[in-house]
């Protein structure tokens, strides 16, 4: 019995010796991917326009002088830190500034980049507006843009342009630009907040094609139109403070925007208009809109569209024209079902946090609520002795393949039309529409594709008279060819080498065939001209 106690105790024994040191070899196994994920940094090249060389390699201690070679040698998920100080031509820097692959721009985001001051423009090729002037350019899976000031004083100029990108631009400033802060065009849904707008010629944000960008926590001051949204954009403007602007949110096209917890005052002219076949969310019985509408010049809301404007919870001193729901039980003209599956996803949490959360009303007592039955329709004075044409009808809204594209704002003291009561929309003749920035080529002989001419007039076919050279792009999948048809809708299949491409115009002019081609590779296509 004794013998076999210890036979017992020496194979418990036996046993142990064996199962700790495989235990203890487990992390052994397990520490290379641990130790691999810790390895993992992300590349900081660092920039000092007044310090920093070039032929540094962009260390801390050893900055970079330009943005544009820190472009140049940053890798994928770059970060290129920039010190305090002026970036400019007068610096080295060549513009435009083309932000990709997950680069970040970041400066100092304490006081919204006031220290950090990028201006400058060039040429930038947009697939969907034509030749642009601009400062940067965020494309193809652009990184992060913060703690920046961007200035562009050409008369047309873009600070920020954003093509079919989704960066988060944050802590920035957009100011002293000659045509608009921010663009964000094609089909981009960047996050936008905590930026301040001021003093920019045409708009502060414009958002055009389908983009649904996340708008949050910004002021807009004294800055032409604060927000333009155009085409068929579906936007979300939440948090934002409009003062001292022209108009602060327009709509036109086929556009739509919900509006929440937004505080507009002080507008030169209108706080809010939507026209054409515009759609507006101001709040609705499940999610109160909780924006306030205060001491507008002209009219809190103007909409001179066909479609109700609603509005539950939201709070106007002024007055309004056109058709506003302020009921309890309005409901919202916006697909937001549409924006929430099409969006990312923190802007399905955002919705889901206003259906779960209605905001709260402010006290009736310090903004008067104008019920439908109160509503007031009416012309609003216009500045003595001037007498101004009004908007044009409802019923037959001007399309966006006519509608005027001009450069606001106009003079100091002229004013937009004046709206006539759409109950009688017959009056309205020879009026003109609100009017803003919008792209507009810019004007030079290199323009790549012509303001004046559609994608199909650029689609020549091989028989035009004097077509020297032909684009091709590869696109190889269906989800390239998509992307080459919405930009060139009469693109064709073709074969190249073996390859199956889509030829996407023929030209006369070799440099716009080479525009059209760097336009492509911007948006990471491999092109070729042929001869």
């Amino acid at each position: 019995m004794i013998g076999d106690r210890n036979k017992h105790k020496y194979v418990y024994g036996l046993l142990i010796s064996v199962i700790v040191p495989i235990s203890s070899i487990i992390p052994l196994v397990t520490q290379p991917s641990i130790a691999q994920e810790v390895r993992v940094e992300t590349t900081i090249i660092y920039v000092d326009s007044q310090i920093g060389d070039d032929n540094n390699q962009g260390a801390r201690n050893t900055p970079l002088k330009t943005i544009t070679q820190a472009l140049k040698i940053a890798q994928d998920n770059a970060v290129i830190s920039l010190a305090p100080g002026d970036y400019n031509e007068t610096t080295g820097e060549s513009f435009p500034l083309i932000i990709r692959n997950n680069v970040t721009l970041k400066g100092l985001t304490g006081g919204q980049g006031h220290s950090v001051v990028i201006e400058g423009n060039g040429a930038f090729i947009s697939p969907t507006a034509a030749e642009q002037n601009v400062t940067i350019a965020a494309i193809r899976n652009a990184g992060t843009i913060a703690g920046v000031t961007v200035t562009n004083p050409h008369g047309r100029g873009h600070g920020l342009w954003i093509e079919s990108a989704s960066p988060q631009v944050s802590d920035s400033t957009f100011s002293q630009n000659g045509n608009t802060g921010l663009s964000v065009n094609g089909n981009s849904k960047p996050i936008i907040t905590n930026n301040y707008f001021h003093n920019n010629s045409g708009n502060g944000l414009l958002i055009y094609g389908t983009s649904q960008p996340q708008v949050k926590g910004n002021t807009f001051d004294s800055t032409g139109f604060g927000v333009s949204i155009v085409q068929n954009a579906v936007p979300l403007l939440e948090n934002n403070t409009f003062k001292g602007n022209r108009i602060a949110v327009i709509l036109e096209g086929n556009s739509q925007g919900v509006l929440r917890n937004n505080t507009i005052t002080t507008s030169l002219e209108s706080g809010l208009v939507a026209i054409a076949n515009a759609k507006v969310d101001l709040g609705i019985s499940t999610q109160p809109g909780n924006n306030t509408f205060r001491n507008n010049q002209k009219l809190d809301i103007q909409n001179i569209t066909d479609h109700t404007i609603s509005a539950t919870g939201t709070k106007v001193n002024g007055q309004v024209s056109g058709k506003v729901d302020f009921s309890n039980n309005a409901s919202s003209p916006v697909s937001t079902e549409e924006v929430v599956s099409n969006n990312n996803e923190s802007t399905e949490n955002n919705f889901s946090r206003l259906r779960n959360n209605p905001l709260p009303q402010k006290n009736n007592n310090q903004t008067v609520t104008v019920s439908q039955s109160q509503r007031v329709e009416s012309k609003p004075p216009v500045a003595d002795g001037e007498i101004l044409p009004p908007p044009p009808s409802i019923n037959n809204p001007v399309s966006q393949s006519q509608r005027v594209e001009s450069k606001p704002p106009a003079a100091d003291g002229e004013i937009l039309s004046s709206p006539t009561s759409v109950d009688n929309p017959a009056s309205q003749s020879e009026g003109r529409e609100y009017v803003f920035s919008a792209p507009e080529a810019d004007g030079g002989s290199n323009t790549a594709l012509d303001s004046t001419n559609s994608s199909s007039e650029l689609l020549a076919t091989s028989t035009t008279t004097g077509v020297k050279y032909r684009v091709l792009v590869e696109a190889s999948n269906n989800n390239q060819q998509a992307q080459v048809k919405s930009l060139y809708p009469e693109a064709f299949s073709t074969v190249y080498q073996g390859k199956s491409m889509l030829q996407v115009g023929a030209f006369g002019d070799r440099s716009k065939a080479e525009t059209t081609s760097r336009s492509l590779a911007d948006l990471g296509l491999n092109s070729h001209i042929l001869e």
